[in-house]
């Protein structure tokens, strides 16, 4: 992979976490072959193979590394490499694994308009407003970046609850405006 060396690492890394953290503890079920499952069982395996595609490309691409733009490319190279065919039994198809990858990133992509709107509430002082864009964003991006925007929206919400005299102090409070979500990484 070249310069995408990492990022494939981080891929095909977090795509074994994604198994873990999704709990897909169906014994035998990586180590075995497929042929002697039942079709309930062959779908739900294959319904975790692209949950783990598609969760963990979210996770590598939370970590810092591109694994968006080289998705579709590492599942080529994958299946080049080992000579799969595009179909291999018990597992989604490739054309399907990279259709996952591009469905994630059209997701993320729309949650663009969320960031910015929160980033012009908290700038015109509606933070509980503001706070509850983050809010939202964190139950889908769930970034630092989310998390310190939220935060700095509620501090905000709640400092506007004191007069000069009960809290005579500036605080140094700054928005976070770079954000992956946005490409504009921090």
């Amino acid at each position: 992979m070249g310069k995408d060396s990492l990022n494939a690492l981080a891929m095909i890394l977090s795509h074994e976490l994604a198994h873990h953290y999704k709990s897909h503890e169906y014994a035998g079920s990586y180590a075995f072959s497929n042929d002697k499952l039942s079709n309930q069982n062959k779908t739900q395996l294959l319904q975790m193979e692209i949950e783990a595609d598609e969760t963990g490309t979210f996770y590598a691409y939370l970590a810092g590394y591109n694994s968006f733009d080289i998705q579709a490319k590492l599942i080529d190279n994958i299946y080049a490499k080992y000579g799969f065919p595009d179909k291999v039994k018990g597992y989604p198809s490739k054309t399907d694994r990279k259709k996952a990858g591009l469905e994630k990133l059209k997701n993320l992509q729309n949650l663009i308009p969320v960031f910015e709107t929160g980033e012009v509430l908290f700038t015109l002082n509606y933070y509980a407003e503001a706070a509850d864009c983050f809010i939202y964003l964190i139950n889908k991006f769930p970034s630092k970046e989310m998390y310190y925007n939220a935060g700095i929206a509620k501090l905000m919400q709640a400092i506007g609850l004191f007069d000069n005299e009960e809290l005579p102090f500036a605080y140094p409070i700054e928005f976070e405006a770079k954000s992956r979500l946005t490409g504009k990484v921090v």
